[in-house]
């Protein structure tokens, strides 16, 4: 191991795998935690389950998140660009999270689009999926919004939000790794600083710029540039 070790490339492969090899114990727990929860018991015993199964679940997506970094350290990661339909990748992911939204008392609303981008859809998903859990984390009421502009022969996807917002000096460094920032997040613990690092790292990997505007005690807003597909199948076309 101590070989291993002495690299960067090397700690990251021996992370990446000992994150893999976590998930599946952890995988485990949540199902006998939920098989748990499906037995009748009392009040108590329900709320402790209920308990279990969050911390079980934070710890889930902390790996998670520690996986993606390693791999994307690691050169694990590649990406493969073709037409997306964005209206239908923002329709799919916003969901689920509209259901937390409302359990928290936010809004979480999308502005619906016909546009058609290059990007890689999976990546692209993870991008903004990482955006829109950082605005609803640090938004204790009122609105995160998603939505996108055209900008010539390019897209900007925008998510808005109402929370605690962003000092200057900090807009920068938040997207570094295992950096949480000097805000605390508006509802449950401080996660290990990884999702906007996962951001930035992808976004670069798919030659898409990301920007921060922030009022702090107003909101924040992260845009993500995206070519139109059009440009796409004209390079495709002359190839």
């Amino acid at each position: 191991m101590d070989s291993t070790w002495n690299t960067d490339a090397g700690r990251s492969r021996f992370l990446a795998a000992a994150s893999h090899d976590l998930l599946q114990p952890l995988h485990v727990a949540r199902l006998l935690t939920g098989a748990l929860r499906e037995r009748p018991h009392d009040d108590r015993t329900q709320a402790l389950l209920g308990q279990l199964d969050q911390a079980l679940g934070a710890v889930d997506g902390l790996l998670l998140a520690l996986l993606d970094l390693t791999r994307l350290d690691a050169g694990g990661t590649r990406a493969h660009p073709q037409p997306v339909n964005l209206g239908e990748l923002m329709t799919g992911l916003v969901g689920p999270f509209q259901v937390l939204a409302a359990q928290r008392g936010l809004r979480l609303r999308l502005r619906p689009t016909r546009a058609q981008v290059v990007s890689d859809p999976a990546l692209l998903r993870r991008i903004l999926q990482n955006l829109v859990c950082n605005a609803l984390r640090y938004t204790a009421s009122g609105t995160v919004l998603m939505g996108c502009r055209h900008r010539g022969d390019k897209v900007v996807v925008e998510i808005w939000d109402t929370g605690v917002g962003i000092a200057e000096d900090q807009r920068e460094v938040i997207f570094e790794e295992f950096h949480r920032g000097t805000n605390r997040p508006s509802e449950g613990p401080p996660g290990l600083g990884l999702g906007l690092a996962i951001v930035r790292r992808m976004a670069r990997m798919l030659d898409h710029p990301i920007e921060t505007r922030s009022w702090p005690g107003r909101g924040s807003v992260f845009s993500l540039t995206l070519p139109i597909a059009t440009s796409f199948r004209s390079k495709s076309a002359r190839n």
